[in-house]
């Protein structure tokens, strides 16, 4: 699976590194940007065939400290679907947003 990162966030600080992440528990392969001043990174894999619609995988990994972790996906916060996570007690919230 396979998806670049780059129009994801394309208007990011430049300290943000583009790198490549295979999760060893299901062997799935992501792309991820990694934001170093939060330590979060973001990783996103698609279908190597995709043809829309299709599905995609999304991880979000920061420490609880940062709050909550998002991707907008038209590229900026406003009137583009959202996928927002955050830590509550000893779970993970994970919700579809859209912002007018």
């Amino acid at each position: 699976m396979k998806l670049s990162l780059t129009a994801l966030l394309a208007s990011a600080a430049s300290s943000v590194m583009a790198t490549r992440y295979c999760d060893p528990a299901t062997s799935v392969c992501y792309d991820q940007m990694v934001v170093p001043s939060y330590d979060v990174a973001y990783r996103v894999a698609v279908p190597d065939v995709a043809t829309a619609p299709f599905d995609i995988l999304l991880q979000i990994a920061a420490p609880k400290s940062v709050g909550w972790a998002g991707v907008a996906w038209g590229g900026q916060m406003t009137l583009n679907p959202l996928t927002v996570g955050w830590a509550n007690n000893d779970k993970t919230v994970v919700s579809s947003r859209w912002a007018p």
